[in-house]
């Protein structure tokens, strides 16, 4: 049976990036952010320590509680409301919380180091520049990203505006042009009456296919041309 133990791992993995793609845009560049920046933390402690071991400690202690800071970098960010508009109040909210996120992240890291490694822990004001840089890189990001995010929102609901009115306004002139036309067709076809009665009866079965015309594409903005030729 070995289809049948194949195909819930294939279910299973579907499950799984289908539920991916559902994630909000924030979660998803959360996600593949931190995910990158990984390795090349990783690296970066092997060439500073020398210590592989205690480079796999930091990095599977560091890079967690970094998602986690960033996170609520998020949530506070959101709840002040940053407007583009306010640049003095974005470069202090962004500095401090970069900088608050960037003492708990090396409070951290200085702990493991004390608990778990020898090695001299020289340098702590660069370590400790490094994570206020990269919070304030994430905050920066994340601003340009939210404010992008939103001005696409509003490039897309102004396209659905004009669409609309051009709508609106073509349902105007449809409202104008169709009483005026009809009523011009319906005087020829009574003055051909007399006259030509065969005539007329052909114009009004041919007023009539024009009629159901408009109606089947009343609600179109766009038809073919094919159409429109056979219509006038």
């Amino acid at each position: 049976m070995p289809v049948d133990k194949g195909s819930p791992r294939v279910q299973e993995g579907n499950g799984t990036a289908g539920g991916f793609k559902q994630l909000p845009t924030f979660w998803k560049c959360q996600l593949i952010g931190w995910s990158l920046f990984v390795p090349y933390a990783f690296l970066m402690r092997i060439a500073f320590w020398k210590d592989y071991k205690l480079a796999v400690l930091l990095t599977l202690c560091l890079e967690p509680l970094a998602f986690i800071l960033s996170s609520a970098l998020r949530w506070i960010y959101l709840r002040i409301g940053l407007k583009r508009s306010e640049i003095r109040k974005i470069i202090i909210v962004l500095t401090l919380g970069s900088f608050a996120a960037a003492t708990v992240e090396f409070g951290i890291s200085e702990w493991l180091h004390r608990s778990f490694s020898n090695h001299n822990r020289g340098g702590a004001p660069v370590r400790f520049a490094f994570f206020w840089m990269v919070f304030a890189s994430w905050s920066l990001g994340y601003l340009w990203l939210k404010s992008e995010i939103a001005a696409r929102r509003e490039r897309r609901r102004h396209e659905e505006l004009s669409a609309a009115a051009q709508r609106a306004e073509l349902s105007v002139l449809r409202l104008q042009l169709n009483p005026h036309f009809l009523f011009s067709s319906l005087n020829n076809i009574a003055e051909d009456i007399s006259d030509d009665p065969i005539a007329a009866i052909d114009m009004t079965r041919q007023l009539g296919k024009y009629l159901r015309y408009t109606l089947e594409h009343q609600d179109g903005v766009v038809v073919t041309l094919s159409d429109e030729i056979d219509a006038v």
